[in-house]
């Protein structure tokens, strides 16, 4: 049986021709593939694998055992589940099956194998995943991978119970080098970002970032396109009363300048973000030493920059 190897896994192929052996074989053929002869375990292979693969002139498959070269056993599988090869995409699925096995690297580790494989083997133009909005293990995988948020699919899994994201990979964005961009920055921008980790903090620090690496004016640019497109991915309305909000933005924005004005600029990043959280501009609520309630969450100040009525920003 042809198989792939990483440095601690070793994915073992499975595809129409390999499923219609399987079939034809029987449950002995079935244990020595699978690696188990345990009988509900191998019911649950078969339910997994013999009967929900779809291969059509349309649509086919090409996926893979994830086997431990260490313990010799099953721990998961990964693969394009939907693979159009006219159109040149396949959407990828994965899954560990034991919790004992999650936050080693084990997925990353077999994904960039069959990226790999599906760029230059299978002649794939772009991959795409759909992933659960609480999802933060995953999130994490298609982050480091490369993936981009392209959208929210609403309605779309568990009968239509739960949203997801839709992220996609294309070849020229293989590999993904992110090395210029601190892993947050990185996250917001793609919108990779759990949407439990865009806080205060977080708002704080990419807005620090950018004002590190820019101008005033295209820092806010890219602050306030980014945060209008997170919101849109991540299910939050930009509305009159929702959402993202100009005067909030660049008021953050302009303490951060201030602060970097009181400060020097050649600290290394992350001490600029160490001093900031200890400093007064942790406090969430410091808007409202500035403005009152009424004017900061009017529509107006939503919409546009609003001068603060209580007290000069300097």
């Amino acid at each position: 049986m042809k198989q792939y190897e990483t440095q601690r896994l070793l994915l073992r192929e499975f595809n129409p021709a390999i499923r219609e052996r399987l079939e034809k074989k029987g449950e002995k053929e079935m244990a020595a593939f699978f690696g188990s002869n345990n009988y509900l375990e191998l019911l649950s292979f078969q339910d997994q694998f013999l009967d929900s693969f779809i291969d059509t002139h349309r649509q086919t498959f090409r996926h893979w055992l994830l086997l431990s070269k260490e313990e010799n056993r099953v721990i998961g599988d990964c693969g394009f589940h939907r693979w159009a090869k006219i159109h040149q995409w396949a959407e990828v699925g994965y899954g560990l099956r034991s919790l004992s096995d999650h936050n080693k690297g084990l997925m990353t580790e077999a994904l960039k194998k069959i990226i790999e494989i599906g760029f230059q083997e299978m002649g794939l133009k772009r991959i795409e995943a759909f992933v659960e909005t609480d999802n933060s293990a995953s999130l994490k995988v298609i982050h480091k991978l490369g993936f981009r948020a392209e959208g929210r699919h609403r309605a779309r899994h568990e009968q239509g119970k739960k949203d997801l994201i839709a992220f996609s990979l294309t070849r020229r964005d293989a590999p993904h080098v992110s090395e210029s961009l601190p892993e947050l920055v990185d996250g917001f921008e793609r919108q990779t970002l759990p949407v439990n980790q865009w806080n205060h903090k977080a708002h704080l620090e990419v807005g620090l970032w950018y004002l590190l690496q820019h101008d005033w004016s295209p820092a806010l640019l890219k602050m306030r396109n980014g945060i209008i497109a997170y919101n849109l991915i991540w299910g939050k309305s930009n509305t009159s009363s929702s959402g993202y909000h100009e005067t909030l933005t660049q008021f953050w924005l302009r303490i951060l300048e201030s602060y970097l004005k009181k400060n020097p600029t050649d600290l290394p990043y992350s001490q600029h973000c160490d001093a900031l959280w200890m400093s007064s501009i942790s406090n969430v609520d410091l808007p409202l030493e500035y403005y009152s309630r009424d004017r900061l969450y009017s529509v107006k100040a939503r919409a546009e920059w609003m001068e603060a009525d209580l007290k000069a920003i300097k």
